[in-house]
């Protein structure tokens, strides 16, 4: 009888074991996965992980840039291997979608990059999207770019992920989740 008692303790034990530690886990889950959030700063509205700010990137871009750009703000965030990226910038003079075409297709020219661009605006805002496929480490990784502008303003909506049906999927949704705040 003493042995049953203490084998229901000991089960009894390490189910709660099990269950507080699947909740840790799925809490860690919780905290990463994606939300709505408004970034104020950007003008825009985004389902995804919980974007951060990346000042040293701001920095550097900016100095960089500082004849063509007034503004620039980087945010990244990481999430089961998926990599977020927005930025927004205000450049001097009317910003052009097509620079920031050619600086994606020079980022990843040399990694096998299979490409499709294609007009799509936000709303009544000129815009462009690339998608496509690269590889790095003889490792498949998929991109999709929303490239938006609106006078002397810029957002560039990115994320790559290793290449599955699972992660395209929700690389559309971050992709399809933005909502510009108009600038005045």
């Amino acid at each position: 009888m003493k042995i049953n008692r203490l084998l229901f303790a000991v089960f009894i034990i390490l189910l709660a074991v099990f269950a507080v530690s699947h909740f840790a886990i799925k809490e860690k889950e919780n905290k990463f996965a994606p939300v709505k959030q408004t970034i104020k700063d950007a003008h825009i509205t985004v389902t995804a992980p919980n974007l951060v700010r990346n000042e040293i990137s701001e920095q550097n871009t900016k100095a960089a840039l500082q004849k063509d750009i007034d503004v620039i703000y980087f945010y990244n965030a990481e999430h089961k291997k998926i990599s977020y990226t927005l930025v927004f910038s205000q450049y001097k003079k009317e910003a052009n979608l097509d620079n920031g075409i050619k600086s994606i297709i020079n980022i990843f020219e040399n990694n096998n990059f299979v490409y499709e661009i294609k007009d799509n605006n936000i709303g009544n805002l000129e815009g462009k999207y690339i998608e496509g496929t690269y590889e790095k480490n003889d490792v498949k990784y998929g991109i999709k770019q929303q490239l938006v502008k609106k006078d002397k303003y810029f957002w560039q909506i990115l994320v790559t992920f290793p290449f599955s049906e699972e992660n395209d999927k929700t690389a559309k949704n971050y992709i399809n989740s933005v909502e510009i705040d108009i600038v005045n």
